[in-house]
């Protein structure tokens, strides 16, 4: 989300972005994706890409800097 031009055409583009912590261990991020892939299945099924953090607690969404 720091590069603003990246980000312009990712949604130019209508790409779903999905975040994950940056510092995580491979099996937090496998555990991560599979804790959250049926939403993460539900919302690239919407029409309006979205930026979203997962979480283990589900999809985070996240509003984009302007």
């Amino acid at each position: 989300m720091r590069r603003r031009d990246e980000l312009a055409a990712y949604r130019r583009a209508g790409v779903h972005m999905f975040y994950l912590p940056g510092e995580a261990t491979v099996a937090v991020l496998v555990e991560l994706v599979s804790v959250n892939l049926a939403e993460i299945c539900t919302a690239t099924s919407s029409r309006r890409a979205k930026l979203w953090y997962l979480t283990p607690e589900g999809l985070t969404e996240l509003t984009p800097p302007v």
